[in-house]
């Protein structure tokens, strides 16, 4: 499904490349602009459909990759001569969190969308197939409590954080 339901293992097929499906990560803005692997799965298929919002959460990160608003403007690495860069570098805090904001928003979806799904399959609505068994559980998790929880720690070291627990408290308004 993630090359329109063509194999093109040893010659290509059309504008199809052979192996054009990627898998890997799923934000990677390296491939392009366009994840053509995700766009095919998700226009091949409705069961693919819990993905939606992380491919619109990519294609958030190319259409605001090259806004320097949106950037620290002074390195985090010392040279060798003890200096420190001053040019647009890592995401700045606001934007790190706007791209918390925007993941925890998506893990809260996708539990509520399972969550319709185990209530429909409780009620008899929805046959009890593998799939739908299998989408009663959430099919991601982006930011995990541990992995907030180290978020808190690094935010919480930075000196435009305006709060403790900064990280938390996003989690505590999703």
């Amino acid at each position: 499904d993630g090359n329109s339901g063509t194999c093109g293992m040893f010659m290509a097929d059309g504008d199809k490349a052979p192996c054009g499906s990627r898998f890997g990560c799923w934000a990677c803005t390296l491939t392009g602009a366009r994840d053509r692997s995700m766009e095919s799965l998700l226009a091949s298929d409705p069961k693919y459909n819990y993905m939606k919002g992380m491919n619109e959460f990519r294609q958030y990160l190319i259409a605001t990759q090259w806004d320097m608003s949106t950037r620290e403007l002074i390195g985090r690495t010392v040279s060798p001569a003890g200096y420190l860069s001053v040019r647009p570098d890592v995401y700045n805090l606001a934007m790190r969190r706007r791209l918390l904001q925007y993941m925890l928003t998506l893990d809260a979806q996708e539990r509520e969308r399972a969550e319709g799904v185990q209530v429909l399959l409780d009620a008899g609505e929805l046959e009890p197939t593998e799939l739908n068994l299998r989408m009663a559980d959430p099919q991601f998790e982006l930011v995990s409590y541990s992995q907030l929880a180290l978020i808190d720690f690094y935010w919480g070291m930075h000196s435009s954080a305006s709060e403790a627990f900064p990280a938390l408290s996003v989690w505590f308004d999703i």
